[in-house]
């Protein structure tokens, strides 16, 4: 990874010079809810946390945690047959609807002050539908047509394979095939070969026979184990092809810690624990919780997760986790999501908050996405934002990360600004053991950098309105690994006296 525009603007190498006469770094692992990971990559694959203590598969649960062979981490998605993960699991709003009726929703939101109602969730369920539907009509057609035309150039030029070279050689004075050589180039000059429409046009047919299905649960093909409580698998990197962005995530601590690495400096003793829980879909929240406890359980002291849902339905299950992951004193780093929305306004899952909107815990940090300009369009436009209810900003454009098979790509969201704040948490709690979890936020969200700059937000009537970037946090600042580093040196030293 080259010092990127993200490495740059959080003054990260400022950070590590810092540090580089510091003799104390002790090792940090980071837990990555997320996808499944290709730790087979290069660049993944050795900074992975090892279990010591059951580190060969031999079949045998030898460390008695009742996860079998976990010397990685753990699959939660580990399907029964393939020895791979589950590529799409259903959205909320399916689980929703297929477990409760009107009536029975009522019921159970008058007990527990669910802060939604029934008819948002089938709202939402059906909108979903439709654009899926919507999209298939649409993929559909281009395939169609795409297909066509390629046929006829194919037997026209005598190729058997149509390539951009190919068509920017090829001239015909025949209207028609001329038009079908701009067709075909148009597309592939854009990034979508014939395959891509094919690919997308399959994706959102199993999005909407899968993730939509109300009458059937993909789950029945996840391993179980001897512990009924226990399922899934210590399998990764089966689906990795198919779904990229656990590698992303993973691979934004991944390679700032070989970008740091590579500094001559003592080298950082930060590892990745690969935790898989979702696919396409939305992750349960049985599987948030367990991951969260493994990831305690298991000697993680940073949990990343980069996922949000509208809905949730069994709220007190992560809430517990949360609950748990505070008292063994780790910390979580949550992304804010892409929807642009005020999170003050419309909760978004899993979250801190109890049914006042009052933090219960002290321990999650959620993080929303900054762009590269230090102007009006400091904010990355598609993050959500709340001064209540998002903690810090972090950069969450064109961010250098890893692609599996041992590749490399820039990607765009709060997805990857939370692993930025993950790895200067990692840092701090690598360097200053003695900060609690709750410090360490305290520290990242107070060392920020603020900056006096009005950006542009959609309200909920759909008309623009600027409003200051500090408006939009709880700190009103973008993190700062040097700031942070200090303010920590300082604070630990306070409490070495």
């Amino acid at each position: 990874m080259k010092e990127s525009d993200s490495i740059s603007t959080i003054d990260l190498i400022k950070g590590i010079n810092f540090l580089k006469n510091k003799d104390y770094n002790t090792e940090i692992v980071v837990a990555v809810l997320d996808t499944d990971i290709d730790i087979y990559h290069k660049d993944i694959r050795d900074k992975l946390w090892i279990n010591s203590d059951d580190n060969t598969k031999d079949g045998i649960d030898n460390d008695k945690n009742s996860f079998i062979d976990d010397k990685n981490g753990w699959n939660f998605l580990g399907t029964i047959k393939d020895e791979k993960s589950l590529q799409f699991t259903l959205m909320e709003e399916t689980r929703i609807l297929r477990k409760f009726n009107e009536e029975d929703f009522f019921k159970l939101n008058q007990k527990n002050k669910i802060e939604f109602t029934y008819k948002d969730v089938k709202n939402s369920y059906d909108t979903i539908v439709k654009n899926l539907k919507e999209d298939i009509i649409f993929y559909k057609d281009i395939e169609s047509t795409y297909s066509s035309v390629l046929d006829t150039l194919k037997k026209v030029l005598k190729k058997e394979k149509i390539t951009l070279d190919i068509l920017e050689k090829s001239k015909s004075s025949n209207s028609y095939i001329e038009q079908c050589i701009d067709y075909v180039k148009s597309l592939l000059e854009q990034g979508f070969p014939y395959s891509e429409i094919i690919n997308e046009l399959q994706y959102k047919t199993n999005s909407l026979d899968i993730c939509m299905n109300l009458e059937y649960d993909n789950r029945l093909l996840i391993k179980e184990s001897n512990n009924s409580k226990i399922y899934g698998s210590s399998l990764f990197g089966g689906i990795v092809d198919k779904i990229s962005h656990g590698t992303k995530v993973a691979g934004v601590i991944a390679s700032s810690i070989k970008t740091i690495n590579n500094l001559k400096y003592k080298p950082l003793d930060i590892n990745i624990m690969p935790i898989c829980i979702s696919g396409i879909g939305d992750p349960t929240d049985q599987d948030t919780a367990l991951a969260i406890r493994y990831a305690v359980d298991n000697g993680a002291k940073i949990i990343n997760l980069s996922q949000t849902k509208t809905f949730s339905i069994c709220e007190e299950l992560v809430a517990d986790a949360l609950l748990y992951a505070e008292k063994k004193d780790v910390l979580i780093v949550k992304s804010a999501g892409n929807e642009e929305l005020n999170l003050d306004k419309k909760l978004r899952y899993p979250n801190d908050v109890d049914n006042l909107r009052k933090e219960f815990v002290n321990n999650m940090i959620v993080v929303g996405g900054s762009d590269r300009f230090v102007d009006h369009r400091i904010l990355y436009e598609y993050t959500n934002y709340g001064k209540n209810s998002v903690d810090i900003f972090a950069p969450g454009s064109n961010i250098s990360t890893l692609k599996p098979n041992n590749n490399y790509t820039t990607s765009t969201g709060t997805s990857y600004a939370a692993p930025i704040v993950s790895f200067v948490a990692s840092i701090i709690r690598s360097y200053y053991p003695i900060l609690k979890a709750n410090e360490v936020k305290k520290i990242i969200m107070e060392s920020g950098t603020p900056y006096d700059i009005d950006v542009e937000i959609t309200q909920d009537d759909g008309t623009k309105k600027m409003v200051p970037f500090s408006s939009l946090s709880k700190s009103g600042k973008i993190v700062n690994a040097y700031n942070a580093l200090v303010m920590a040196e300082k604070i630990s030293a306070l409490k070495d006296k």
